[in-house]
């Protein structure tokens, strides 16, 4: 084995905190009961009650998969592995099928009053196969991209560079992305903990 990447704590934080936030609002709209206003049809309230709590379970069992779905690549010097540990699932790459490998922008943004929030601002590789398909992977999703990609493509030539290794670890460290983290965390927290002292 040559390299082998880490969980993304980001990756794995937001799925965790994108679960958590909405699985709170359907644990509140499951544990009351579903009254409807005075004046209001109290069939056309349930519907509405019903299909908000369905739309925050569908949004935090989307984040759980998520969470459950978070990679790990493994380098060696004949394949790459990508390994989902919690599903159980491991798909190998032999390394003379990986025709090309090309780098773009890889950006989370969100928007609050016609105003961009830059989230996450980082890299993707896409790796062209072979047989057509390509498979990508970004730096929001992986720890240690850099020295990922790096050790990739260095194991692809004819005659291996000498990697700096310093160099590589100081980009790995970035850490645009967790104050959001931290905000939602705490934000998450708060709705959950008055949730568990009501």
């Amino acid at each position: 084995m040559l390299f082998q990447t880490r969980f993304s704590i980001l990756y794995l934080g937001f799925s965790v905190i994108g679960a958590a936030f909405p699985g709170a609002f359907a644990y509140l709209l499951a544990r009351g009961e579903m009254v409807a206003a005075p004046g209001t049809h109290e069939v056309a309230a349930l519907w509405v009650g019903w299909a908000l709590l369905a739309l925050f379970s569908a949004f935090s069992l989307t984040c759980i998969a998520l969470a459950l779905a978070v990679p790990r690549l493994i380098l060696t010097q004949e394949s790459l592995f990508i390994h989902r540990p919690f599903l159980f699932w491991k798909r190998r790459i032999p390394l003379p099928d990986i025709t090309s490998i090309t780098e773009g922008p890889y950006s989370i943004t969100t928007s609050h009053r016609f105003t961009d929030y830059q989230v996450f601002n980082g890299k993707e590789a896409t790796l062209h196969l072979s047989d057509g398909r390509k498979v990508r992977f970004n730096s929001f999703e992986i720890a240690q991209y850099y020295t990922f990609v790096a050790h990739l493509q260095n194991e692809r030539r004819r005659f291996k560079w000498k990697l700096n290794v310093a160099q590589l670890q100081r980009l790995d460290r970035q850490w645009q992305g967790y104050g959001w983290l931290c905000l939602l965390t705490l934000l998450t927290g708060a709705l959950v903990y008055s949730l568990f002292r009501s």
